[in-house]
C-alpha cells in the first residue's frame, strides 16, 4: 500500500508541474487576464486513494460520496469579488459546464435531437449567475444525477428584499436539499483521518457494495430493504422503500425521512423514471452491421483493460499499434 500511494503521490506532483506549465504559458502570451480555468473531479475517490468524508460511499456508488465532488475556478475571466470565496450549496451539475461555457463564449449551447420520436434539448443550463451572484435562484432546481438518484433545491422563503438582493445579488441559502435514492446497497464510510470502514451490520453479509458496471440492479444491492430484515436501522434503499435525505441537515445521508415525506418522494422519483424513459438509446450496433464498416480490435490489450471502443473504422487513419503484452499488476 504505501508504494501505492508513493506512485499517487508522484502522479499529483507531475499533474501539479503541468497545470503550471500551462498557467505560465497563458501568462507569457499575455492570454491569462481573458482565461477561464475549471478543475473539476468526476466521482468520489475509493479506497485507499482518497476520503470523501464527511460524505457517505464512493466511486460507482449513488451516495454522495460517488457523486458529489469539489471544483474549482481560476483565471483572468472571474470577477475580482468571488475569487477566494466559496459556493457554499450553489450544486453545479456537471452538464451544466457546457451550457454555460458556450454561453460565456457567444455560441449557442441549443443542440435538439430527436430520441424515440420526441425532440429533446440538451440536459444543460447556464450556472454562471449563480456562481458569480447575479441570480441568486438555482436554474436546475431539480437534477436527475443518476439513474436512481435525484436532487432537489428547495429555496428558502423570501420575504423582504435585503440590501444585497436589491443590487442583484441574493445571500439566502436554500432551506432543504433532497436527496431520493431508489435503489443502493450499504457502502462504506470515512473517518476525518483517512481511515475507511464498512459497515458491520449483519444485514449487509454477502453485500456487494460496488457493482463493477453502472446501473445497480444487482439483486444483492437490490435487497433487502430495511423493513424486510429483523434490524430496522440497514439503511439498504430500493424501489419498494426507498431513502430520502435532506443533504442540509444530514450531509451523511444517515437518517432516512422518507416517510415523512412521501410527497417529496413522489415528486422526485416521477423525475426519475422521466428520465429514465426514452432519455437515452442503446448505443450497440448489430454485429452484421460492425462487420461490414469496422476491423476488431484486440480487446484484452489494445486498451489496457479499459472497455472499448474495440472496433476500429475501415479507412481511419492513424490506427493505434497493438499494445505490448501486459505483465504484472496492469
Amino acid at each position: 500500500m504505501g508504494q501505492r500511494l508513493h506512485v499517487f503521490a508522484n502522479m499529483l506532483a507531475l499533474l501539479d508541474d503541468g497545470v503550471r506549465n500551462v498557467t505560465s504559458a497563458l501568462r507569457r502570451a499575455g492570454m491569462w487576464e481573458s482565461t477561464l480555468l475549471l478543475f473539476s473531479a468526476d466521482n468520489g475517490a475509493i479506497g485507499q486513494y482518497g476520503n470523501n468524508y464527511p460524505l457517505r460511499g464512493h466511486k460507482h456508488d449513488p451516495w454522495e460520496g460517488g457523486t458529489r465532488v469539489t471544483a474549482f475556478l481560476a483565471g483572468g475571466a472571474l470577477p475580482s469579488h468571488i475569487r477566494g470565496t466559496a459556493s457554499g450549496e450553489k450544486l453545479v451539475y456537471v452538464a451544466d459546464w457546457y451550457a454555460t461555457f458556450c454561453n460565456l463564449a457567444g455560441a449557442s449551447a441549443a443542440d435538439d435531437v430527436e430520441i424515440g420520436g420526441k425532440i429533446r434539448s440538451i440536459d444543460s443550463v447556464d450556472v454562471w449567475p449563480l456562481l458569480v451572484g447575479t441570480n441568486g435562484t438555482q436554474p436546475r432546481p431539480l437534477t436527475v444525477i443518476t439513474e436512481v438518484s435525484a436532487i432537489e433545491v428547495v429555496e428558502a422563503a423570501r420575504s423582504v428584499a435585503t440590501a444585497s438582493e436589491a443590487r442583484g445579488t441574493r445571500a439566502a441559502a436554500p432551506a432543504h436539499l433532497w436527496k431520493l435514492i431508489t435503489l443502493a446497497g450499504e457502502s462504506n464510510y470515512y473517518s476525518e483521518d483517512g481511515n475507511q470502514t464498512d459497515a458491520p451490520r449483519e444485514c449487509l453479509s454477502g453485500r456487494q457494495p460496488d457493482p463493477p458496471q453502472p446501473g445497480r440492479t444487482d439483486p444483492i444491492v437490490n435487497g433487502p430493504a430495511a423493513h424486510e430484515h429483523a434490524d430496522p436501522e440497514c439503511p439498504v434503499c430500493n424501489t419498494t422503500r426507498p431513502c430520502l435525505f435532506d443533504l442540509l441537515a444530514d450531509p451523511s445521508e444517515t437518517i432516512n425521512v422518507a416517510s415523512s415525506h412521501p410527497d417529496v418522494v413522489r415528486r422526485l422519483a416521477e423525475a426519475i423514471d422521466a428520465a429514465n424513459a426514452g432519455q437515452y438509446v442503446n448505443g450497440t450496433l448489430d454485429a452484421s452491421v460492425l462487420e461490414a464498416k469496422y476491423d476488431k480490435l484486440n480487446t484484452t490489450k489494445q486498451w489496457g483493460g479499459f472497455l472499448g471502443p474495440c472496433f476500429w473504422r475501415r479507412g481511419d487513419q492513424e490506427k493505434p499499434p497493438p499494445s505490448p503484452p501486459c505483465s504484472g499488476d496492469c
